[in-house]
């Protein structure tokens, strides 16, 4: 990997000084528990003044029960926006590198592609072999997700969801583990945090895969929007394939499990390939 470097950034002096072993652990466990924690601590206290106005309010609880999954996906998104807030600190000492002025167009483009390409593969590949299926928790998710308005489930999973995920997992614990540890550590330590996070072995395995995927990608490139746009894209990309009938249809096949593998390896190849900027 003649590409995998440290990021202009990626110094000990710049955030930390040398650090023991537990120092080191904490400093890249650290976000990823400050932010779960205010994160469920939100989401219940959310559940319960909701529950508790309901049982007052029956015309607030029959909205409640009929509009469940917005309901719910409200809550998660100011759960979500108070994590991220705790996080503003560690995120500034980080200096991350958001946009470089030499960025290239067809950069984005190639990346905007793979992360179509890998979303569809994966997801097809894991619903034709049956494994979506022998998970009822994500089972249970997935009915969540998908039976949103179009526009709210594209404006959470497809926006506000990559870039909250991609400031921790990849701005904060892959930063981190490459500074205190090596750049493979932080590759493959980040994408099994981003897998584990999500809570089902269904969304475990297909996160470490994308993880590590974004991981590249980020140490690629240098900047952070690489790995927002491809998390974006990918998590819109397979929203609509699975909300939009017509998608659904004529998406769902073999026939687009094969090019869009074929299409994943040309544009991760490519990507493989190009010099650094």
């Amino acid at each position: 990997m003649i590409w995998l470097k440290s990021l202009n950034n990626r110094t000990k002096e710049d955030v930390y000084p040398e650090r023991n072993a537990f120092s080191k652990a904490w400093c890249v466990f650290g976000p990823v528990i400050a932010y779960y924690l205010v994160d469920t601590l939100i989401v219940k206290l959310c559940a319960m003044l909701i529950k508790n106005v309901a049982l007052s309010n029956s015309t607030f609880a029959i909205f409640c029960e009929e509009k469940s999954s917005l309901v719910s996906v409200m809550v998660k998104l100011l759960a979500m926006i108070c994590g991220t807030c705790i996080l503003i600190p560690m995120l500034y000492k980080e200096k991350l590198v958001i946009y470089r002025k030499k960025e290239q167009a067809e950069n984005y483009i190639l990346v905007a592609i793979l992360g179509v390409a890998a979303a569809l593969f994966f997801n097809l590949l894991f619903s034709m072999v049956g494994f979506t299926e022998k998970s009822e928790s994500y089972s249970q998710v997935a009915q969540k997700q998908f039976s949103l308005p179009l526009l709210i489930g594209i404006l959470m999973y497809g926006i506000v969801t990559p870039i909250v995920e991609e400031l921790i997992f990849r701005g904060l614990v892959y930063n981190r583990l490459a500074r205190n540890y090596n750049i493979i550590l932080a590759i493959g330590g980040s994408a099994a945090l981003f897998g584990f996070y999500h809570g089902n072995i269904v969304q475990a395995i297909y996160g470490i895969i994308m993880g590590l995927l974004l991981a590249i990608v980020y140490e690629k490139y240098g900047s952070f929007v690489y790995p927002v746009i491809l998390h974006g894209v990918a998590n819109t990309w397979i929203y609509l394939c699975m909300s939009v009938d017509l998608l659904k249809k004529y998406i769902l096949n073999i026939a687009s499990l094969v090019i869009a593998g074929i299409i994943m390896i040309i544009s991760f190849g490519i990507m493989w390939r190009a010099k650094n900027d």
